[in-house]
């Protein structure tokens, strides 16, 4: 279809025109593509490009992250319908998508909105110092973490020669969605692989005390086995079923070495009680310590220490999203550590 309207100085045709392609599924699309076309009246073109856009078929179910943004009626921002404040993790079914010069855009039962509002989104971040090796060679790398505004796949572990070797660590970041990737740089080039498909060096690492070396071995057995369950591992169902939190996991493994926390039902502050105040820059392995959080309040969370910066904990922020090993100069456990050390063995 094709429009034409005039002015004293140049003449704008608006060429619209539909085409159906095949997709590598082999389902079809319908693509609209509108471009104008302005000339003056001397015959020459005035821009032929900015001005182009491409409307087609979708279909795909994402959760809404980014509630900066609005629907709207049109695109470009165009007859405003609502904002998305309160849609923070709400699933959308997307039926379109559409690039212009402004934006790029999926249509929504609600209307038109901003693609971005679907990426997940950096929430914490901050430099380290580690050693670490991936454990999974199929393990996807990218130029940032998946599924942020602009990450890229760069291969496989295994494909950019990334396996069977210690690498160096310089850089993590958390997603929105409590995912930790960390950064690597190999030859100059960095890369970011999910904290799943990574571990710490442990070699070495021996209190030479057999109650602390059993019960960090009991702890290290459940790590990426035992998912974070806030309240559990204080019934005898839930200590079966493996599913403890912080607090728990601790009173459980030291319990297995025939160390005496308490109770069952012991709380970050009953653990912080136990044992002997420790400096924090004497810390040992088989030591507990804590930490404090802005929101969650003080004690919010402890941890048993390995050595090297290293520890065990039971948490949600771990790479496993429960048992899980970290390390204090990882910073988003960094800026928490309140200094409080317990010497229980």
């Amino acid at each position: 279809m094709n429009t034409t309207s005039a002015n004293a100085d140049t003449t704008s045709t608006t060429q619209t025109q539909s085409k159906q392609t095949e997709s590598q599924d082999g389902n079809t699309k319908s693509t609209t593509v509108t471009k104008t076309v302005k000339k003056s009246n001397a015959g020459t073109s005035v821009d032929t490009t900015k001005d182009s856009t491409y409307n087609q078929a979708y279909n795909a179910t994402k959760k809404l992250y980014q509630t900066r943004y609005h629907f709207y009626k049109q695109l470009n921002n165009v007859g405003k319908v609502a904002s998305a404040k309160g849609d923070y993790g709400k699933s959308f079914k997307l039926t379109r998508i559409a690039k212009t010069n402004k934006d790029t855009y999926v249509k929504t039962a609600r209307g038109w909105i901003s693609s971005n509002a679907f990426n997940q989104y950096v929430k914490e971040q901050g430099s380290m110092n580690e050693k670490m090796k991936v454990t999974n060679a199929s393990t996807a790398v990218y130029s940032a973490p998946a599924a942020t505004k602009n990450a890229q796949k760069l291969g496989t572990a295994s494909s950019l020669g990334l396996t069977d070797q210690w690498l160096n660590v310089n850089y993590r970041k958390y997603t929105n969605t409590k995912e930790g990737y960390f950064r690597v740089t190999k030859d100059g080039q960095n890369y970011y692989i999910n904290g799943r498909d990574m571990e710490f060096n442990l070699s070495g690492l021996n209190s030479h005390n057999a109650k602390i070396e059993k019960a960090i071995k009991v702890g290290e057995a459940l790590v990426g086995k035992s998912p974070y369950s806030w309240g559990g591992g204080r019934t005898a169902a839930s200590i079966a079923a493996r599913r403890f939190d912080c607090s728990s996991f601790i009173h459980y493994i030291y319990a297995k070495a025939g160390v005496n926390l308490g109770s069952v039902t012991a709380t970050t502050y009953t653990l912080a009680k136990e044992g002997r105040a420790v400096n924090y820059k004497n810390m040992k392995r088989g030591d507990i310590f804590f930490f404090n959080d802005k929101k969650e309040g003080a004690f919010c969370h402890v941890g048993i220490y390995l050595g090297r910066g290293l520890f065990l904990n039971d948490s949600p922020s771990t790479d496993t999203h429960g048992v899980g090993i970290s390390s204090l100069s990882d910073p988003h456990w960094a800026r928490r550590f309140n200094h409080v050390v317990r010497r229980v063995v």
